[in-house]
């Protein structure tokens, strides 16, 4: 954040998108990935130059999966009105994030439980049609799907109802927004179109977010509904993606993998949708998509 001084006094923190977002939702720290012959050196400059944890850091998000590229950087730029609604704009023509292919995709060990799915890398390609594969491949293992949609991405909305499709196929849990569906499906009822998407195999589980109103999860034939808490709006980045980081985080923690959430009942989903509001409240209080830990939930 050296330069970032010169253009923003607070140096307010990096914003995460989509997917991103949640995975480090479930880890901590959010550090640049780097080539393994670095990576000892910028842990130790980063443990006495900025006061980060080494072992903190070492405990972060995983790198046996990356996939190094010289194509460039995806630039994402995230603008808000006067409540704190962002709206994105993506310069991603060319990226390494939308030129992942088949060829790129790893092999999963038994120890990866989960994969969570979505926005503009399901829909653009060649990557929409790689992370179909990766779903096909690995349908046996808990898939969360988020269609995250970005009409600055890809405006054809038809192509996004496809592939959002292909991937309910695959899907244990979907987290969907109002927004997303009011895009995808003008005039039509959001929670009308979630009850049909949690009526059909293999979904388990559908969580429909409505912005600062309570949010509704379709589980079991039940609807449940967890309010957020007031607080003083931010911005709403990663809003959303706090809300699936939370629930997969306590997936894991319950060993709700396996069996597909089979052995949670509608009183513990209840719980976790209400900690899932909670943390997605505490978001909405920071600028960008500066998640709280555990312990700030707790």
């Amino acid at each position: 954040y050296d330069a970032q001084v010169m253009w923003d006094r607070m140096l307010t923190i990096s914003p995460w998108h989509g997917v991103t977002s949640v995975v480090v939702g479930n880890c901590g720290f959010g550090i640049a990935p780097t080539r393994e012959a670095h990576r000892e050196l910028i842990l130790r400059t980063l443990e006495n130059v900025e006061g980060m944890s080494y072992d903190a850091l070492r405990e972060g998000v995983g790198d046996d999966f990356l996939v190094f590229s010289d194509r460039p950087t995806t630039i994402s730029l995230v603008g808000q009105d006067a409540s704190g609604n962002p709206s994105y704009t993506f310069y991603g023509l060319g990226s390494a994030d939308t030129g992942l292919t088949l060829d790129d995709l790893p092999t999963l060990p038994d120890t990866v439980r989960a994969l969570h799915i979505g926005s503009y890398a399901a829909v653009v390609e060649p990557v929409g049609s790689a992370m179909l594969a990766l779903a096909e491949r690995y349908k046996d293992r808990f898939i969360c799907f988020d269609p995250n949609t970005r009409p600055t991405v890809e405006p054809a909305m038809n192509r996004w109802r496809q592939r959002i499709d292909e991937f309910r196929r695959y899907a244990a849990m979907i987290k969907v927004s109002t927004e997303d569906l009011a895009h995808l499906y003008p005039g039509a009822s959001p929670l009308e179109i979630a009850r049909t998407w949690a009526a059909a195999d293999p979904v388990r589980l559908v969580v429909l977010t409505d912005g600062p109103r309570p949010l509704t999860a379709f589980f079991k034939g039940e609807e449940l509904r967890a309010g957020p808490p007031p607080v003083t709006v931010a911005d709403t980045v990663g809003a959303g993606d706090t809300v699936s980081a939370t629930l997969i985080a306590a997936f894991a923690g319950a060993g709700a993998f396996e069996n597909r959430l089979a052995s949670v009942s509608a009183a513990t989903m209840q719980e976790w949708i209400e900690r899932a509001a909670l943390a997605a409240a505490i978001t909405c209080t920071r600028r960008g998509a500066d998640m709280p830990t555990a312990s700030e939930v707790d």
